[in-house]
């Protein structure tokens, strides 16, 4: 059989029902000033009504809408809340559901205040008491916790309600930090202020004994000491240490800081008792165990009957007799001496000697002089003073001696030597000779006459005093001057208006001393020298004008010919070039000499016309002078002993006609 197809459809509705009562709001999530809420989204629920009971005690609407979710904000910390829901469609609302009561978080408690300190802070213990937090947070304090730092970091050391706590097992004068906190159901409260303590210090521990430092001496002896294994609290501030006599009474030898004294006032060999004890602020440390010491034997005393004798000028001998020891025998005698009794002294002699000799003393010197023993113990006390002052002694060494020789005598000059205590009476003058001279002591330059010359003498000097002659000064050498030529006789062989000829002999030299020399002198034979010729001319006003140096013709000659023949002898006989003068060296000296009367010359005021006629007379003079000299040279002049000199008419108003020898 066949079906036919269907028809259209038809779409029809039946009446619909308002929503059934929902489910209560769940919790989802709740905090201090929220609550998140939930709720089942059935398919006939299209809307929802969220109704929360306000403080009047009504349920208001907070929300309306189509989820199924929804917190509420705003609200108080640590409060109740109930909250109805009703769901709603297009045919109506639904009754409201049973009423959920949910409660917000409280909030964590404020800080508490710091702690305080009840009573007096003692050395091991003190009582802390505390006041709640101003704002628990709403919510009821559960804990207190109460934190202790002691240099290494906070650490509780109390976990509990009470309001009061005893910190207890505390060191002495030691520094400590405190805080506080609180819990509650809200969560864990910050820390309070930080409260500062500090114990009270107690008095340090016993230190150990004292130990002795060094060797004990006869009156005093020198103690360490550390510092006691606790110090209380307080750093150490000082140390006392007590003494106990043989006699069995005590004294307070040291107080103060230092880990070490001296302990003066003590009687060699005797018995000793020496205890130690620390302060601090809290006060002092019970003594220390004793210390035992026998004191060393003593310095000896001062020598006796010290006496000191000067034996000559120079040397003194001092003499003294051995004192009290003390208990040990005397190793050495320390002998010192000062030029003045409140100096410092110097020390002279070290030994076992009850004698001295001091050798290399000062003449005429006052000396002071001291002696002390030393023995085991230590060097003891000085004796008494003694002194004495030297004689006088001969005069010291003559220094500084010169002598200024000329031909027929020496200028002897010295410096005045040390009188060593006695003036100085004279002086004696040895050159050589048999016989010494004599000069007053007022003088210290002295005039040698009649002595050779050419001739090498060896001069030394001594002084003299009342006590005797000193020593000789060392030699001095010197040679005495040759004697000048004789003078020449000199003549006038023509005369003409401006001008005059001259006329000399050779002159000669006198050699009549230099052949009788004595045998203790050393005579020496000069070479030949060269022999220049000095003209001088006096004015009308008896002054001399000016003059002239020349040299002989015939000296001129045998110069050159002698400066050749040395020259030659030069060059064969290196070893004897110092003992010839080069005819270039005496040429040099004529320069020089002619230099020195220009410069004389120049020395003289005369007028600007003046002047000029004397430097045309120098010039001519020296052509003249040029032309004679080449003259000699090349023609080989033999017979020259004249010269002319001209004269100007110009300055015959200066000079007279006449010359003088």
């Amino acid at each position: 059989s066949f079906s036919s197809e269907f028809s259209d459809t038809i779409q029809f509705s039946t009446l619909g029902t308002i929503p059934p009562e929902p489910d209560p709001p769940m919790l989802c999530e709740k905090g201090v000033k929220y609550l998140a809420l939930s709720w089942t989204k059935r398919p006939i629920d299209e809307t929802f009504t969220l109704q929360m009971n306000d403080e009047s005690n009504y349920f208001r609407n907070k929300y309306t809408g189509s989820s199924s979710t929804y917190t509420v904000t705003d609200l108080y910390r640590n409060t109740e809340y109930k909250f109805r829901l009703s769901a709603h469609n297009q045919e109506g609302q639904s009754n409201y559901s049973q009423i959920a009561t949910y409660r917000t978080l409280p909030d964590r408690p404020d800080p508490p205040a710091k702690p305080r300190i009840k009573g007096q802070i003692q050395a091991t213990q003190c009582r802390i008491v505390w006041d709640p937090p101003r704002d628990n947070g709403g919510a009821e304090i559960q804990q207190y916790h109460l934190e202790l730092d002691e240099s290494k970091g906070f650490h509780v050391i109390y976990n509990g309600l009470d309001t009061e706590y005893l910190l207890e097992q505390l060191i002495p004068g030691h520094s400590y930090s405190l805080r506080l906190s609180c819990s509650s159901n809200g969560g864990h409260s910050d820390p309070s202020d930080i409260t500062q303590i500090r114990t009270t210090a107690v008095a340090p521990a016993s230190c150990h004994p004292p130990k002795i430092s060094g060797k004990p001496k006869a009156n005093s002896l020198h103690l360490r000491w550390a510092y006691p294994d606790y110090d209380g609290g307080s750093s150490i501030i000082d140390f006392e240490v007590q003494v106990t006599n043989p006699d069995s009474s005590s004294r307070i030898v040291y107080r103060g800081r230092d880990l070490d004294c001296t302990v003066a006032g003590l009687l060699p060999g005797r018995p000793y008792i020496f205890q130690v004890r620390a302060f601090n602020r809290a006060g002092g440390g019970p003594w220390s165990e004793y210390l035992d010491v026998l004191s060393g034997p003593g310095v000896p005393e001062a020598p006796r009957n010290f006496v000191a004798e000067c034996q000559s000028s120079t040397s003194a001998l001092m003499r003294w007799e051995e004192g009290v020891n003390n208990g040990a025998a005397i190793t050495e005698y320390r002998l010192e001496w000062s030029r003045k009794e409140n100096d410092s002294f110097m020390q002279l002699y070290c030994g076992t000697n009850c004698t001295f000799e001091a050798k290399g003393l000062t003449p005429v010197t006052h000396y002071f002089f001291r002696v002390q023993a030393v023995n085991a113990a230590g060097p003891g006390s000085y004796s008494m003073l003694a002194s004495c002052v030297t004689p006088a002694a001969p005069p010291s060494i003559v220094t500084s001696v010169k002598v200024l020789a000329k031909s027929t005598s020496m200028t002897v000059t010295w410096k005045q030597p040390s009188n060593n205590g006695s003036p100085i009476t004279g002086y004696y003058i040895d050159i050589g000779e048999k016989e010494l001279i004599f000069v007053n002591q007022e003088l210290n330059e002295y005039n040698i006459d009649e002595v050779l010359p050419d001739t090498i003498y060896k001069i030394r000097i001594r002084a003299v005093n009342t006590i005797g002659p000193g020593p000789f000064s060392s030699t001095v050498k010197c040679q005495t001057k040759s004697l000048p030529p004789d003078p020449p006789r000199l003549e006038c062989i023509a005369v003409t208006c401006n001008s005059i000829k001259l006329k000399w002999n050779n002159g000669t030299v006198n050699h009549a001393l230099s052949s009788a020399s004595s045998s203790s002198s050393e005579s020496t034979t000069a070479n030949p020298r060269s022999v220049s010729y000095i003209i001088e001319m006096e004015g009308k006003d008896g002054n001399p004008a000016t003059h002239f140096v020349l040299p002989r013709p015939e000296d001129l000659a045998a110069s050159i010919s002698g400066s050749k023949a040395s020259n030659n002898y030069l060059l064969s006989h290196d070893h004897h070039s110092d003992q010839k003068i080069s005819f270039i060296n005496r040429y040099r000296l004529l320069l020089s000499r002619k230099l020195k009367s220009i410069e004389l010359f120049e020395s003289r005021t005369l007028t600007d016309q003046q002047w000029a006629i004397v430097i045309f007379v120098g010039f001519t003079l020296l052509a003249i002078f040029i032309a004679i000299l080449a003259n000699f040279i090349y023609s080989k002049y033999n017979n020259g002993s004249s010269i002319s000199v001209d004269a100007f008419s110009s300055s015959s108003s200066s000079f007279s006609p006449g010359m003088k020898k």
